[in-house]
């Protein structure tokens, strides 16, 4: 499933992929010229996705040591540092972030749900085609 978010043109683009249902594990790959882009809507329509319609349990996303902007974007939007894989990304080390469902609930970037009801912001955000 692939997300783009667009104003005059495209702002970001958001990837979910390597789907294990039997796991409840999605992984999640983001890009963008800014950080600017995400708003609590946003967040919450394309959350909805992993954690509502797939019914996931987790969303992982893996990223260079390097790319402090990246962890930083993460950490903000309610991510946990895991792990490292040494050099997974060849000569630099790969993080591991992970976001339960629970946790989502919970973040503060999340103003659409609380405890897995949708609000009306939740259900505008996907009916306004923001997402999706």
């Amino acid at each position: 499933m692939a997300i783009g978010v667009c104003s005059d043109k495209l702002e970001a683009g958001v990837v979910f992929h390597n789907y294990v249902p039997s796991y409840g594990n999605i992984e999640v790959t983001c890009a963008a010229d800014s950080s600017r882009w995400l708003t609590s809507g946003l967040a919450t329509g394309i959350m909805h996705y992993p954690f509502y319609q797939l019914g996931c349990q987790r969303v992982t996303a893996l990223t260079p040591r390097k790319a402090r902007p990246a962890r930083q974007f993460l950490e903000k939007f309610g991510f946990r540092q895991e792990g490292v894989v040494r050099r997974g990304f060849g000569s630099d080390d790969m993080f591991v972030y992970g976001l339960l469902r629970s946790e989502w609930e919970r973040a503060r970037i999340n103003r659409g749900r609380v405890d897995g009801q949708e609000s009306a912001s939740g259900s505008q955000a996907r009916r306004s085609g923001s997402v999706g």
